[in-house]
């Protein structure tokens, strides 16, 4: 898991130089934590039920001259969930993924210091391992790629030269997991939260 969690700060550390070198004025990123609520679901994953988790990684956000807006994350995310059979044997699953959400933003008065918003957009995440608590390393038993539909809401507070962002999501998968039948889908509900950083000009700015 700790190398995951390296990998994951080397891919935002480049995205934030790319973005750099862009155009500087244009866009705010920064470190971004959350909790997840993780289950299983589909025909393949009849007995699973909700487990805590979290999620970690970085955030960057594109704001240009209108309230639709566009930005981004790289995440290590642990998914899975929790399995009772019939003989009342629990084992816990745990899938680690980089997860990479790309979200167009609707933002309310976006002048303010503080608004709320609207998000939605795909997550492209790809599988660095799976295990379980009885059976151990099951990487074999998932496909490596998995896509997921992202909708949430959030409130951008803007703090001095920096931003608190605050959201809310649900990530539902769209694809089979599952290397054999029957299906079985990601799902995730999330709390997070990330401070953002940008350039002087545009923090007395706000979004505009």
């Amino acid at each position: 898991m700790n190398k995951s969690i390296l990998y994951t700060f080397f891919l935002g550390i480049f995205l934030f130089g790319s973005v750099q070198y862009i155009n500087a004025q244009s866009f705010t990123m920064g470190p971004k934590l959350g909790g997840n609520i993780k289950d299983l679901q589909g025909k393949g994953a009849t007995n699973y039920n909700v487990l805590p988790d979290f999620n970690v990684g970085f955030s960057w956000n594109y704001t240009g001259n209108s309230s639709l807006n566009f930005g981004g994350e790289i995440l290590y995310s642990r998914q899975g969930g929790r399995l009772r059979n019939t003989v009342k044997v629990t084992s816990r699953t745990t899938l680690s993924y980089i997860a990479v959400p790309l979200l167009f933003k609707y933002y309310f008065w976006s002048k303010t210091r503080s608004t709320p918003f609207l998000f939605a957009g795909p997550q492209f995440s790809y599988l660095l391992g799976a295990h379980n608590s009885l059976a151990g390393d099951i990487t074999p038993q998932f496909k490596k790629t998995d896509v997921s539909a992202i909708l949430g809401f959030g409130i951008r507070m803007q703090l001095e030269k920096i931003w608190w962002v605050v959201d809310a999501r649900v990530a539902p998968g769209i694809t089979n997991i599952s290397q054999a039948e029957p299906t079985v889908r990601n799902s995730v509900v999330s709390v997070n939260t990330s401070f953002e950083f940008g350039s002087k000009k545009r923090a007395r700015r706000g979004l505009h």
